[in-house]
């Protein structure tokens, strides 16, 4: 009887898996192709704007946007300005809300997402016990989030490397609690950013080079190093704060940047 009961789970796992599979076949989603680079991100709004017709026949599917402008202080806001202590105020920003809906409906640039960067500079590491400073932070990507919503945008485009090293997403015993206690508070903080994002684009695309991809080599360890890997992988807890609090509608894409490393290994040149 128990033999039974199996094999009808089995067959009933394997019968959906066919549906499943026809379905697809049934519907097939084409590719979109999101053009990522240095040279976009070095002009604004605007001139992506002035020269939209190039890309309607260029085959892509859009680009990461960027912006660049001083603040009454004098600061400079852009997507980098996530972790550099002050806060982004959005009517500072708001105004490009019309250059970025039109290039939300030019061919070629409909699947286009603003650019965020969580790579702190020298002197800017947050610590995770820090309240205020991810309060900050936290506020900072709710107005990023909601001027990508307003403009029209997918979403949101996310680099997180840490071009600067300086360890905002590993635990530094010298500046952060006891690994322990930072594990928790770093799923707090992936909780307070996700949710601060997720409320004002609940149904954003959030594409990263990053995600967990770059922690993928923990599933190859037996359970017990699996386990041990995962209790001091501290960007792991923080991304699973953000699923934590994730809404159904939002969507977020593993870039897996070692794609070329992974290609290679597969024998994909042969």
């Amino acid at each position: 009887m128990r033999f039974k009961t199996y094999f009808m789970k089995k067959s009933i796992v394997f019968l959906t898996a066919i549906m499943l599979s026809v379905s697809s076949w049934a519907e097939p989603r084409r590719k979109k192709i999101i053009a990522t680079g240095w040279d976009t991100l070095r002009i604004q709004p605007s001139e992506v704007l002035a020269n939209a017709d190039k890309f309607a026949n260029s085959g892509i599917d859009g680009i990461n946007l960027s912006f660049s402008i001083r603040n009454k202080d004098g600061k400079t806001v852009d997507g980098s300005a996530i972790f550099s202590g002050f806060a982004i105020e959005y009517d500072d920003v708001k105004h490009f809300v019309p250059d970025f809906q039109k290039i939300a409906v030019s061919p070629g640039l409909t699947e286009s997402l603003l650019t965020v960067w969580w790579t702190p500079r020298q002197g800017q590491r947050i610590k995770w016990s820090d309240d205020s400073g991810w309060r900050l932070v936290a506020g900072n990507m709710g107005v990023m989030a909601k001027l990508a919503k307003e403009g029209g945008l997918k979403g949101l485009f996310l680099d997180w490397e840490d071009y600067s090293n300086v360890g905002q997403f590993k635990w530094i015993e010298e500046e952060d609690p006891p690994l322990k206690e930072t594990m928790k508070l770093a799923r707090q903080r992936g909780r307070e950013v996700g949710g601060a994002v997720f409320k004002e684009f609940p149904d954003l695309t959030f594409f990263s080079y990053w995600w967990l991809c770059c922690a993928s080599y923990i599933s190859s360890y037996q359970a017990t190093e699996r386990e041990y890997a995962l209790s001091k992988s501290v960007w792991v807890a923080f991304v699973d704060g953000m699923f934590d609090v994730m809404p159904d509608g939002v969507t977020m894409i593993d870039g897996r940047e070692h794609y070329h490393l992974e290609s290679f290994r597969r024998d994909f040149y042969r």
